[in-house]
């Protein structure tokens, strides 16, 4: 591993300029804007890294990239995304989002964390093994996913055309960040998610706020359907929720290693006083618990100026981040007959995306190579965690194959994820390179 290593040193000003191209495009899920030209970049260093690319879009979707390189017994997949959020608000940005502005051994760029620097870790990792003149020991997929961002709507499509892609033994997932301590954080599943929208519409026309007195305001309406979701401790309270959540395997296990999780330090660097719920078991809380929340409220006339007003309708934006045992089909019906329990009928709910969770154990292999490789290349022993807390389509790609699956990125615990200045130190970018080399070339150790 040592060439290799050396040849990642090497070529760290070639990878660092690659990457600045890629985050340089927009590639925002929303508008489209850059995705073509991103799309054209990584195909093109996919191709120099001589991989077989196929490129296609599913009823409308931004491309998916396929790619291909490798031969063996054995097959990894490597799933990432390379559309990033929308960078508002644009006033809180200290360097244009798109620039890719290097200041203190930092990469500024929206994109950069989330997952591009991911992207090009993994390209890296196979392009410093075959300038090393070593062989790839597996078959290698790559597939970069260009609407992860809002949820993947055509992943399902995606997959079942493709079925073949998928059947392989290690999935090596996109996310995954270096603690506070500098120490990796690995994580074997994911959260999932249902993200809808509940409304009340009583009024054509927003009239006189003197009718008050006699006429239902939509927005009180609102606010006391959305009260019956959630206690104050941050518990849901939706009928027949709580009830459904499955405890995973080795809970004992998972336990231990929250241990080592401080969240304390979270809790400073949030700026908050306290955690829900009510102060205790914050970390389990956090990783394997289920969430109701509030994304987005409007109703009325919301500015500076004085307008006495009851407002004709009130809309509110709610995601759901769900765990094993909770499915978002199961959830939604749920949320309706809550509701219409408790007389709510006049309150809509419309889903907009919704993705399932995904678990998978790992082997005590897996484990003891995580370790080794983690001394090896941060000098640190690795944190575990369950599943990462945010969603992404796990469940689509993994779940009729059943892989081993692990996540692994780039970011840090600094690096402002989906917020203004987002970013990733050089060094990390460097490291994460060096770690997928050495998970490629002893792979057969994983699976």
């Amino acid at each position: 591993m040592e060439k290799i290593f050396k040849t990642v040193e090497n070529n760290k000003n070639f990878y660092l300029e690659n990457l600045l191209k890629l985050v340089r495009e927009p590639s925002i899920t929303e508008n489209n804007y850059g995705i073509s030209q991103t799309v054209k970049i990584l195909g093109k260093l996919l191709k120099n890294l001589g991989c077989y690319v196929t490129i296609e879009s599913i009823d409308g979707s931004n491309p998916y990239i396929i790619a291909k390189i490798g031969s063996g017994g054995k097959k990894i997949l490597f799933y990432s995304h390379y559309d990033v959020q929308p960078i508002e608000p644009l006033e809180e940005w200290d360097y244009g989002p798109f620039i890719g502005t290097i200041k203190d051994n930092l990469i500024f760029a929206r994109g950069v964390a989330d997952s591009k620097g991911t992207i090009l870790s993994r390209i890296g990792a196979i392009d410093a093994i075959l300038k090393s003149g070593m062989k790839l020991p597996c078959e290698i997929i790559f597939v970069f996913d260009g609407e992860e961002e809002g949820g993947s709507p055509t992943i399902n499509k995606f997959v079942e055309k493709h079925d073949d892609l998928f059947d392989v033994d290690l999935c090596v997932w996109e996310a995954g960040f270096l603690d506070y301590k500098d120490r990796p954080v690995f994580s074997f599943g994911m959260k999932g998610l249902l993200y809808l929208e509940m409304r009340c519409d009583l009024l054509p026309n927003d009239i006189h706020s003197s009718w008050a007195t006699i006429v239902e305001n939509p927005a009180w309406r609102l606010i006391y359907a959305l009260s019956t979701l959630r206690d104050a401790e941050g518990n849901i309270t939706i009928d027949g929720v709580c009830e459904k959540i499955e405890s995973i395997p080795d809970e004992e296990f998972w336990s231990e290693q929250f241990i080592d999780f401080d969240m304390n330090f979270y809790k400073e660097k949030l700026k908050i006083k306290e955690f829900l719920p009510a102060k205790k078991d914050a970390v389990k809380s956090h990783f394997l618990k289920p969430t109701c929340n509030i994304c987005g409220i409007h109703s009325g006339y919301a500015k500076t100026l004085i307008k006495t007003i009851l407002p004709h309708s009130a809309w509110a934006n709610l995601d759901f981040r769900l765990v094993t045992g909770i499915t978002p089909d199961f959830l939604y019906k749920k949320i309706r007959e809550h509701l219409d329990k408790r007389g709510f009928n006049d309150i809509t709910i419309k889903e907009k995306t919704k993705i399932d969770s995904f678990f998978s154990p790992p082997a005590e292999k897996m484990l003891v190579n995580l370790k080794r490789i983690s001394r090896k290349i941060y000098s640190k022993e690795p944190l575990f965690i369950p599943m990462l807390t945010g969603s992404g389509p796990m469940y689509s790609i993994c779940s009729k194959y059943n892989p081993k699956i692990v996540s692994h990125g780039i970011a840090y615990y600094s690096s402002h994820v989906h917020a203004p200045n987002e970013n990733i130190r050089i060094d990390d970018l460097i490291n994460g390179i060096k770690f997928i080399a050495d998970l490629i070339l002893n792979c057969q150790s994983f699976i």
